[in-house]
């Protein structure tokens, strides 16, 4: 693999949609599952470190699976077996890259949130990989764009591999269409054939505003964190920081035009301040109960369509598996514009200090043969579908197979591999395996938040944009005061980090 000057691997070709909606697998599981040390004998060979290799993770039957698949064969061989040292939410919490920074706190693998690794370049802590790459003539083509990239650095060297990734999709009820009197299909809201556009949305939504229902309802809420402003901002040309991470860009004419537009809908639906997204949990992650489905407003039926992760199917088939869920692209904002949706990416770095041998155990925990593994192991512990009670009225849609998992692993990042991945873990349902596959395409179509050595101090303010906007704020006015503070705060991480 050559890697460019800008040191970013050329994009994969881009597949049909059908190509990627299809159900067939095109590899088998037995060149997927090959055995460890096989998998293990592909990597570049390195000196072994001769010393347990601490994981500075989040915890869980996934991660667990593949550091004792590792362990079981490659890592006693190696003399290297890795040990997991349990951090919620990995490197992603301002202790936590503090305690890594000051040394305070041991680490060999770095497992985080990719938006949150900037910080820890810039700071010196992290290991670039591009030497390790070359060197064992690792493919990074195998990867998405939009896993891969968010492991290159502000200042564009590689200093992670994906482990998962997700995308927006745009999920509405079903229900909620019938009572209106609104057929998806011919609104645009047909994931087969989809035409959706801003004005499209908002003629949906106002349908779904003078349909019968409980008063609280609301069709849509545009300030949810699952539709951040940036991605609205995207879809209308907006770039919100120049490519080097160094500017902002939050008063440009495309970015004032998608924050009026956005607060001119949510005055006409009566959303006031729960357009802010204060009334939902976090977007999807997990797939399980811990995506709080008890208190998600669309999950609960108090709103009708709304932006989330493709990780949401997961967390409706194990909470509510016949809900009505509807699912389709991100909208444009015309069409004709492309498709722009959004990606978080989670995965492994090396801290500064790993020896060589770390190398090869990162690459194993991102092998097929170690998603498998951490798949079936995270499914095991999933509820399974039961059969349908007989006594009752047949359902309107078809429910998962007895028997199955009620549970998906989320995506890898790596095309072959998830294809693969979603054929062995599906439910059986059509509606949400298909949702869950359609999903996958939308990774093809996202984007990710440009690399800051301040993200948790820039991006939060243009929610905060968002905020006093909806408060009566002119939206130029703003923004142009969010862009102030990040620029402030952006020019502080700079400096702090040339200072080193």
């Amino acid at each position: 693999m050559v890697i460019g000057a800008s040191g970013t691997p050329p994009p994969p070709p881009a597949l049909p949609r059908r190509a990627l909606l299809a159900r067939g697998a095109r590899l088998s599981l037995s060149a997927l599952a090959a055995p460890v040390v096989g998998s293990v004998s592909a990597c570049a060979r390195a000196a072994p470190p001769r010393r347990p290799l601490v994981v500075l993770a989040e915890g869980g039957p996934d991660r667990e699976a593949r550091i004792a698949l590792w362990n079981g064969a490659a890592g006693a061989a190696q003399g290297a077996p890795l040990e997991l040292h349990h951090v919620p939410y990995g490197a992603g919490s301002e202790d936590t890259r503090a305690a890594i920074a000051a040394g305070s706190l041991r680490a060999d693998l770095i497992w985080a949130d990719l938006h949150d690794l900037p910080p820890l370049d810039r700071a010196g802590q992290l290991r670039p990989l591009a030497a390790l790459v070359r060197g064992g003539r690792f493919n990074l083509k195998r990867f998405m764009p939009a896993a891969i990239g968010p492991g290159y650095g502000a200042d564009a060297r590689l200093v992670a591999l994906p482990d998962e990734v997700d995308a927006r999709q745009l999920y509405y009820n079903l229900d909620h269409f019938e009572a209106a009197g609104v057929d998806p299909r011919s609104v645009g809201f047909d994931f087969e054939r989809p035409a959706v556009t801003w004005e499209a949305l908002r003629l949906v939504d106002l349908d779904l505003l003078a349909a019968p229902g409980p008063a609280d309802r609301t069709p849509f809420v545009p300030g949810h964190e699952g539709g951040p402003l940036e991605l609205w901002g995207w879809q209308n040309g907006a770039a919100w920081l120049d490519p080097e991470g160094r500017r902002t860009e939050f008063t440009r004419p495309e970015a004032v035009a998608t924050l009026s537009w956005l607060v001119a809908h949510t005055r006409e639906l009566g959303s006031g301040e729960r357009a802010a997204g204060t009334d939902f949990p976090p977007v999807a992650r997990y797939g399980d109960a811990r995506d709080e489905p008890l208190s998600h407003p669309f999950l609960r039926t108090a709103v009708s369509v709304c932006f989330e992760s493709t990780r949401l199917v997961s967390t409706v088939a194990g909470w509510h598996p016949d809900f009505p869920l509807g699912y389709v692209e991100p909208p444009r904002r015309w069409l004709g514009r492309p498709l722009v949706s959004l990606s978080r990416a989670w995965g492994y770095a090396l801290h500064r200090d790993a020896p060589d041998g770390a190398w090869e155990a990162l690459q194993f925990l991102v092998s097929p043969a170690a998603i498998l593994a951490g798949a079936a192991a995270a499914a095991a512990r999933a509820p399974l579908a039961t059969a349908p009670d007989p006594s009752l009225p047949p359902p309107l849609r078809p429910l998962p197979a007895p028997g199955m998992p009620l549970w998906y692993p989320p995506y890898a990042g790596q095309l072959t591999v998830d294809r693969e991945v979603a054929e062995r873990f599906g439910t059986g349902s059509k509606l949400l395996d298909e949702a869950r596959n359609h999903g996958l395409e939308q990774l093809r179509h996202a984007r990710y938040r440009p690399p800051s050595p301040a993200p948790h101090a820039v991006w939060p303010q243009l929610t905060e944009a968002l905020r006093q906007a909806l408060r009566g704020a002119p939206p130029a006015e703003a923004l142009a005061a969010a862009g102030k503070e990040a620029q402030n705060r952006l020019d502080a991480a700079w400096k702090s980090a040339a200072s080193r």
